[in-house]
């Protein structure tokens, strides 16, 4: 039992290590050939509309699960930033279902204290 699982856990940090390479060489991918084909095609504007219609087809809970997993790793001024972002052009709705269903339950009480400051939410909201 022992050596099947040793076996099992060695398997999964391959394929782990595998799909972590493969994402980073994706992401450099579209850092270094993508993203400056698409500013030579488009205005900031018309990639910010783009990105636009593109997240207004994500669901709610699409959204919230990906907050779950993008909020605590992000940086304390990226969450200020992103969630200020959706609370000014995001669906109605979305900046409070993200913040009470991912940041409230994927920070600490003092990471969400901080990001309700930040956002200049009252302290009464953030406790």
């Amino acid at each position: 039992v022992e050596a099947a699982r040793a076996t099992a856990l060695h398997r999964l940090y391959l394929e782990f290590s595998r799909f972590v390479a493969a994402d980073l060489a994706h992401m450099a991918e579209e850092e270094q050939v993508v993203l400056p084909v698409l500013q030579a095609l488009f205005s900031d504007t018309e990639l910010m509309g783009i990105e636009d219609r593109i997240m207004s087809r994500v669901t709610p809970a699409e959204m919230v699960a990906m907050g779950r997993l993008l909020i605590p790793a992000a940086t304390r001024e990226e969450r200020i930033s992103m969630l200020s972002a959706l609370r000014a052009n995001g669906p109605a709705g979305a900046f409070d279902a993200i913040l009470e269903q991912a940041a409230r339950p994927a920070l600490s009480a003092e990471e969400f204290s901080h990001l309700a400051r930040g956002l200049g939410l009252m302290l009464a909201e953030a406790a």
